[in-house]
Order: structure tokens, then sequence, then C-alpha cells
């Protein structure tokens, strides 16, 4: 798939918008009916850009009037968005909205906020080898499920290729651990647990 690639390091927040704006016109472009073709912005992630400004508010503030913005022109261009964000403390042993660095503000106006996680010692023992070792908690969804009481996503990672394979949910994992998953083809080779 063709992408762009824009490093947004020590620019200000204005300017980052105005580049995925520049984007969106000219690169990605429109269909026949004026519709934005299809594309996905990613922001890896979102924090304050910059001090500049902020004198009579807050950080979280700052950062909401930021989202905000982002959200703004997502709407106008009618653009999917996934932005990235940091756990605060919390997110180290808690899988809660309240431990995402400048949560209120990030979970207002995301559509959808999952945590990827790796997952404990305990919980790779459950899943066995068909379950990968990492795990996607859905916490807030407007247009779909979320994962609740204890299930997630299993996803493998493979740092070396910088490859993340989803596979199935925890219970139907747990509800068929011998067996193959419907619609969990595995693409990478588990090993042996009788090698190690």
């Amino acid at each position: 798939m063709p992408y762009t690639y824009e490093c947004a390091a020590g620019k200000p927040w204005e300017s980052i918008l105005n580049t995925i704006k520049r984007w969106i016109l000219q690169e990605v472009g429109t269909d026949e009916e004026g519709r934005t073709n299809d594309c996905l912005i990613i922001v890896d992630y979102l924090k304050l850009m910059s001090a500049g400004g902020i004198v009579d508010i807050k950080e979280f503030q700052a950062l909401g009037f930021q989202i905000q913005e982002l959200h703004n022109l997502t709407v106008k261009y009618d653009v999917p968005c996934v932005c990235l964000t940091q756990l605060n403390r919390d997110g180290i042993t808690q899988e809660t909205t309240a431990s995402v660095s400048g949560s209120d503000r990030i979970i207002w106006f995301c559509t959808s906020f999952s945590m990827l996680k790796e997952k404990s010692p305990d919980e790779l023992a459950e899943d066995g080898p068909r379950g990968g070792n990492r795990k996607l908690v859905t916490l807030k969804a407007r247009h779909g499920p979320r994962t609740l009481n204890g299930n997630y996503i299993n996803f493998n990672f493979e740092g070396e290729y910088a490859r993340l394979t989803e596979l199935h949910t925890r219970d139907q994992g747990l509800s068929n651990p011998n067996g193959a998953i419907e619609g969990a083809d595995l693409p990478f080779e588990l090993e042996n647990e009788d090698e190690n």
C-alpha cells in the first residue's frame, strides 16, 4: 500500500494539522462525488507538542484543544484516524480509561478506545501457544462491542518483522483450547514446547 510518513517532532500542532490537510487534498484526493478517497491517518502519538500558549490553562486542557481540532478535521474530510497515546503508571496494572495520560479529553473525542498490551506470564500460560503474546482490550466502542469480563483479542507480535497478527478472543481460545479456532489462521510457526 502506498503511504506517506511525516516526522512531526518539534513541530507546532497547527503545522501538523496543516500537513494532514495538505496530504488529504493533494495526495489522497476525492472521488467523482467529492468524497475523500479511502485513506487512514495514524498519529503516533498524542501529546502536548509544545508549551507555547499555555499560560492560563492546564496541560490537559491544551491537549483537549489539540484533540478537538484533530477530531474536527477528520469529521470535515470524513477520514478515519488512529491515534496512539501513552499509558500512565496505572496502565501497568489496570485496564481502565483512567490509565491513559490526559484520559478525560482523549476519551471524550475518540470513537473507540483500546489498549494493546504485553500479556502477563499468567495470561501467556493460560492462553497457550495459539494465543499469541499481546492482547487488545477494547474499553470504549461507539459502533461495536467492547471486550467485557476479562475478555480480550489475542495478537501475535513479531518485532523482528514489525508484524502484528490478529488471532481470536480469549473466550474463543478457552472454549476450544486444543482445536482449530474458526477465523484464527496463524501465519507463524508455533514453537514446540517439548524443545524448550
